[in-house]
């Protein structure tokens, strides 16, 4: 990781030296655009994520070890893959295992995992942009590298901040979506709260805490939302977590 880092920052200022500001920007661009491309891959590195026999056209079962891991979307939008963990296939009922399914395949459908990653990446261009513009930093040193770093990591924090609320819509939408496709209702709200169980074991929250903080509503707001009907929006998955990926 500090290889890349370090490779990335001596790209960055050898086309600051060589095109100005604006081929700073354009190497950035493209270096996320590479990691778009190559997030499936690296995940099944880093995470020690080898195929699974069961996979099937629609997604790769991956072997995982903690059961808090939910797999998801990875690749460039258009010809992403779904992984999925094997676990799930062991603790959730082969109904509920459906259900998931059928979420993740609307989260694809409706663009909302699309929207996710060209929001990410388009706020982290914005941040780095606005460093380079108006923080003073000169491209060119390694001193300047150093300080859009640190200015880029204050920007990542707000992101972490405000992105979230681009989530909560699709993960709502993506069960409404999910209902729609004719799965049980009871069937639905049974997956969420096994899942919720395997992971933050949080079923309620207060409502200040998870606007800030958390891109994934707790399981009551979701299974109120359910209940009601509401259409809520569609939003952008995961943007918050996609431009933490990508900075």
């Amino acid at each position: 990781m500090r290889a890349r880092w370090i490779f990335l920052g001596l790209a960055v200022m050898t086309l600051a030296r060589a095109f100005g500001v604006a081929g700073a920007i354009a190497g950035v661009a493209a270096a996320s655009l590479l990691l778009v491309i190559v997030q499936g891959p690296l995940a099944r590195l880093v995470g020690r994520l080898p195929r699974h026999p069961g996979s099937s056209p629609d997604y790769d079962l991956v072997a995982n070890v903690d059961r808090g891991f939910t797999g998801g979307w990875a690749g460039w939008p258009g010809r992403e893959r779904l992984l999925v963990p094997a676990t799930w296939v062991e603790d959730l009922a082969p109904e509920q295992f459906d259900a998931e399914i059928r979420r993740r395949l609307a989260l694809r459908d409706s663009g909302s995992r699309a929207r996710g990653v060209w929001l990410g990446l388009a706020f982290n261009l914005a941040g780095f942009a606005l460093v380079a513009a108006f923080a003073g930093v000169d491209l060119t040193t390694v001193a300047g590298i150093v300080s859009a770093s640190l200015w880029m990591t204050l920007w990542s924090f707000l992101g972490a901040l405000v992105l979230p609320s681009l989530s909560r819509p699709a993960v709502y939408a993506a069960d409404r979506l999910a209902r729609s496709a004719g799965t049980d209702p009871d069937v639905l709200v049974g997956a969420i709260r096994r899942l919720d169980q395997l992971q933050d074991d949080e079923p309620d929250r207060p409502i200040g805490v998870e606007t800030v903080f958390h891109p994934i509503p707790a399981l009551q707001r979701r299974i109120a939302r359910l209940e009601e009907g509401s259409s809520g929006g569609v939003g952008a998955w995961h943007t918050a977590r996609m431009a933490l990926f990508l900075s």
